[in-house]
């Protein structure tokens, strides 16, 4: 595997794992992973904390059972049930729920070739869009669109969607959550850190 296809294979991972954790959805073997300390990703201090936090919470439980049911938990508490943070581009900036914003962010995921893989969540939930970006990185790889038009595509909706409103949702979330705390310093430190490995891969 080259290089190039190393760090495209790395980041669609970790946009699928943010993907399935802001759905609630906590694989076993992240947490596996984390317990024995073999998940790690260098860029930055937010990353690291990121990753620090989340390991310092599994730490606490007796096993990885518990572990999943005390993260699953903490999702349905702070999100599912209270609504403390939105994570929909829509909530976050005062629009109905499949109103104006979410058909826009559809339309702009449409015209890029992505079809939300589940109608259960809207287009602009963070989720959905973390998945579009790794919809594309899998796309590339593949074979199925150029690797520089994907970038491309990858480039444009992180500037002009993702970052206009995740980061701040995520600043919330540290401030009210425990796992999902170190999950929104790790996801904020990436996709800070994503912009700018993008922009590199468009001059590889």
């Amino acid at each position: 595997m080259n290089r190039m296809s190393e760090v495209l294979e790395k980041r669609k991972e970790i946009y699928s794992l943010l993907s399935s954790l802001f759905l609630g959805d906590v694989p076993r073997e992240f947490i596996e992973d984390l317990r024995r300390g073999s998940f790690s990703l260098s860029g930055s201090v937010d990353i690291e904390d990121g990753i620090r936090m989340m390991r310092e919470f599994v730490m606490k439980r007796r096993d990885v059972d518990e572990a999943v049911r005390d993260v699953e938990d903490e999702y349905s508490r702070l999100i599912l049930l209270s609504h403390i943070v939105p994570l929909t581009k829509s909530e976050a900036v005062g629009d109905a729920d499949y109103g104006r914003v979410s058909l826009e962010v559809e339309e702009k995921m449409r015209k890029m070739g992505y079809r939300l893989k589940t109608h259960s969540i809207p287009p602009d939930h963070i989720s959905a869009q973390l998945d579009f970006i790794a919809a594309l990185i899998d796309s590339s790889m593949k074979g199925e669109e150029d690797i520089k038009d994907s970038l491309k595509k990858q480039e444009e909706f992180l500037e002009s969607e993702m970052i206009t409103w995740i980061p701040e949702v995520l600043e919330e979330l540290e401030k009210s959550a425990e796992f999902y705390r170190g999950v929104a310093r790790f996801a904020r430190g990436f996709l800070a850190l994503d912009r700018n490995v993008v922009r590199e891969l468009r001059l590889w």
